[in-house]
């Protein structure tokens, strides 16, 4: 029987907070039942109104048996990196009040209060929830071997203390099971992981509460660049098949982190993610999924009684529901629904070709090109559908962090493979299939025997990257899943220099990657998606930056990758200083002494030359009535009952007209705050 959400007494709030914190309220119940995540950023103005806010929504989601945690942005330094905010999140893990008897933080209590509800039964229970939610990962394997343990559970809890801290502990383990350390290359999964716990552990979702945010906008402008791209890394992990389960994400601040050349105005694919307050200004309280809520509105609300939560219905599709709450969210549906697209023929065309000429003529590239918001991202996850079900396994580089990642491969490769998408039951990533190789005696086997046979062919490249995986696997003492995980995972590679020895290993072990899924998982030729390629030409890029990351794109774009289709996603005016730019960039790389044969900048630049990009077209007056028109038969369905609004005044407004983003978000906008009660 489904839980209903339960009404719980918060802190005294004028009746207009009292509302926000009841759309809040059906956001964790929405998220709970359709396992996805969303994102939602409070504006105040003073300290004082926005914890009362926050103590409120901490209570109320305690009361719907989330499982909540609160960081303060300002004390913590937890925007620093990824890992440093997953290891602060997951340390203040709470079921109970803050000051309760029963208030211990942290992963050991919650699995504590697991074991004491169901006692020798524990284990049990815990792997059948991990396999109802496909539990796995290095979070699973620590909190199974504590529940476990028994009498050695304080030994256990001191081995997830020390890989909070980012310590390899199995190291010092006998057990053949590779586990590596909490650091920057798996903070994303780590906090998918734990969301995941959660809802094996019995609760219904987690709640993400980030306070004091207006910090973020005063630090230096280095680490201020860093603490955005953070929380942008932390919103784009809430998205996808594989982000974060049943979560919901709260950022409060002030006016500081939303506007002025501080803010995070200063980051346009973060900001197009919250959207600009003004432009969502409205006279009803903010909707459940609402990216924006503001706690003092320029004008006065007046809110009736009768705003509350309610069950969603029990015939409603997940998906659907899911699908909604990212409309919601301006982000185009994870499962591509083909129902909310337009124009998808001429793309389908385009996929069809791309495809048939990476079978027959190696790999082949292409572009895709739009404005931001304008439906570059949708069209991106049509491919990867049509790509997975053709069994073609999907790697995903974002530019984001050129100057870290993109000019070195051997630091990005891992990315890579955390980002990737195998066909599959769940679509694990590359990382995920690696752990089900080593932690599996028969498929730890077959991978070594799989190994060897490379190593015996006479393709001299792959049979030596081959060579080099077995090197670690022999020897007195050799633990060959924690040599292979280390090896194949690239995570020997993240702190070395850009030497050629160094990126000829990583693309060597992303080749070896690619024969490995075709033996092993029966995969064909890849697609490899090089996404934000814009950032190239963002601030603070140099020329020296960009000469660098056009090498390691002579190589995934110029030919080397097998049977590959290769895409890039970059706006209009990116494409056309990649273009002028390039050129002469590219002769530069060709002079370079490092410059390796497989970074073939000759093929790319010939490629940049010629290929035909793939415009995302605009929408017609047509098409923007035959979203809304789906959008709003969507919403009915999900609800389960009519909205009344003027989809003739929505489709009219010219902010609408811009992109498919701000559309979907405007007509979703509309739907549910017609459902909210006003006076």
């Amino acid at each position: 029987m489904k839980p209903t959400p339960t009404e719980a007494p918060t802190t005294a709030l004028d009746p207009y907070a009292a509302a926000l914190i009841e759309c809040r309220a059906q956001a964790l119940e929405d998220l709970a039942v359709a396992e996805c995540a969303s994102v939602c950023f409070v504006r105040h103005r003073g300290g004082a109104a926005g914890e009362a806010f926050f103590d409120a929504l901490e209570d109320r989601a305690l009361s719907m048996s989330f499982v909540v945690s609160r960081v303060s942005i300002f004390e913590s330094r937890a925007f620093d990196a990824l890992d440093v905010l997953v290891r602060a999140s997951a340390r203040d893990l709470r079921v109970s009040a803050r000051g309760s008897k029963r208030s211990a933080r942290g992963i050991v209590p919650l699995l504590d209060a697991f074991i004491s509800r169901h006692e020798a039964r524990a284990l049990t229970r815990f792997d059948e929830g991990s396999q109802v939610f496909s539990s796995g990962g290095d979070v699973h394997a620590l909190c199974r071997a504590y529940i476990e343990a028994s009498l050695r559970q304080v030994r256990e809890a001191n081995r997830i203390e020390a890989w909070l801290d980012g310590t390899t502990v199995s190291r010092s383990e006998s057990a053949p099971v590779a586990l590596g350390a909490l650091g920057a290359d798996n903070a994303h999964r780590t906090l998918a992981e734990l969301s995941t716990l959660v809802k094996v552990l019995g609760h219904r979702g987690m709640l993400l509460l980030f306070e004091r945010g207006e910090a973020l906008a005063k630090l230096p402008a280095a680490r201020r660049e860093t603490a955005y791209v953070v929380l942008r890394e932390l919103i784009d992990n809430a998205d996808g098949g594989r982000g974060l389960r049943s979560t919901h994400i709260v950022v409060g601040a002030s006016d500081a982190l939303y506007t002025g050349p501080r803010s995070i105005e200063s980051l346009p694919p973060l900001y197009a993610r919250v959207a600009a307050p003004e432009v969502i200004a409205s006279e009803s309280i903010a909707p459940p999924h609402a990216t924006f809520v503001d706690l003092e509105p320029a004008r006065s609300i007046a809110v009736r009684k009768g705003v509350a939560a309610r069950p969603v219905p029990d015939d409603v599709s997940r998906g659907e529901l899911r699908t909604l709450i990212r409309a919601s969210q301006g982000l185009p549906p994870v499962e591509a629904v083909d129902s909310l697209s337009v124009g998808l023929a001429r793309i389908d065309k385009a996929i069809t070709t791309l495809f048939a000429h990476s079978d027959h003529h190696g790999s082949v590239f292409a572009m895709l090109t739009g404005r931001y918001g304008s439906g570059k991202t949708h069209l991106l996850l049509h491919l990867e559908r049509k790509a997975l079900a053709e069994k073609r396994p999907v790697f995903r580089l974002s530019l984001e962090q050129l100057s870290v990642d993109l000019g070195a491969p051997q630091r990005h490769l891992r990315r890579l493979l955390a980002n990737s998408k195998i066909p599959g039951t769940q679509h694990p990533s590359a990382l995920d299939v690696l752990d089900r190789w080593t932690r599996s005696a028969r498929l730890l086997d077959r991978l070594l025997e799989t190994l060897r046979s490379f190593a015996d062919r006479d393709d001299e490249d792959l049979a030596s990257v081959a060579r080099a995986a077995l090197r670690g696997t022999k020897g007195r003492g050799a633990r060959p899943a924690m040599a292979l995980a280390s090896f194949l995972g690239a995570s020997d590679l993240e702190e070395k220099t850009s030497a050629p020895s160094y990126r000829q290993s990583s693309y060597e072990r992303l080749l070896l990657w690619l024969a490995l899924l075709e033996a092993m998982e029966g995969c064909a030729g890849p697609v490899v998606i090089i996404d934000e390629a814009e950032n190239l030409y963002r601030a603070g890029v140099s020329r020296v930056d960009r000469r660098t990351a056009l090498r390691s794109l002579s190589f995934y774009c110029g030919g080397t990758l097998p049977r590959a289709c290769v895409v890039t996603a970059l706006t209009p005016d990116s494409l056309v200083s990649l273009r002028s730019e390039a050129p002469a960039l590219l002769e530069e790389v060709i002079a370079q002494k490092g410059t390796l044969s497989w970074e073939d900048a000759t093929m790319f630049a010939l490629r940049l030359e010629r290929a035909r990009p793939v415009e995302v077209a605009e929408l017609s007056a047509n098409d923007r009535e035959r979203i809304a028109l789906r959008l709003y038969s969507l919403h009915e369905r999900v609800r389960g009952e009519a909205a009344t609004v003027d989809l003739d005044a929505i489709l009219a407004s010219e902010h609408v007209s811009r992109s498919p983003r701000a559309l979907v978000r405007a007509v979703v906008d509309a739907l549910e705050r017609a459902r909210l009660p006003r006076s």
